[in-house]
């Protein structure tokens, strides 16, 4: 079964261009993944805690991320402004659509996340 990486823009006449990507050892299903993510996590981070959102023995450890998972373009106006327009949102392996800020599995409480995420880690066994 192919990996699929979808991007939905908004301003096209197509809702949602979908990347077939070939299956290969990079996916590794039995391995587990401790994705750590906080507010200072933005756009193409983001980009990348969506990519394993939904990925069997995956979970996402920190606080929330900054909150742009999107793709922008940017109009300059006459007046030296500019006016940044969102046309596309990070969807993820079960079509979830992604625009604002993403939470995490396992939010931070007072321990560490990083040791949060190990102590999930060595439980994967």
């Amino acid at each position: 079964m192919a990996n699929r990486l979808a991007v939905v823009n908004r301003t096209a006449a197509i809702s949602a261009t979908v990347l077939e990507l070939p299956p290969g050892p990079a996916d590794a299903p039995d391995v587990p993944v401790a994705v750590l993510h906080d507010r200072r996590t933005a756009s193409a981070g983001e980009g990348l805690v969506v990519a394993f959102r939904g990925r069997a023995r995956t979970r996402t450890f920190g606080s929330a991320t900054a909150g742009v998972p999107t793709g922008t373009v940017t109009h300059e106006l006459l007046d030296g402004s500019a006016l940044v327009i969102t046309v596309s949102v990070a969807v993820d392996r079960q079509g979830r659509e992604y625009a604002e800020a993403i939470a995490p599995d396992e939010p931070r409480t007072g321990i560490d996340p990083i040791r949060t995420a190990v102590r999930w880690l060595s439980s994967c066994r």
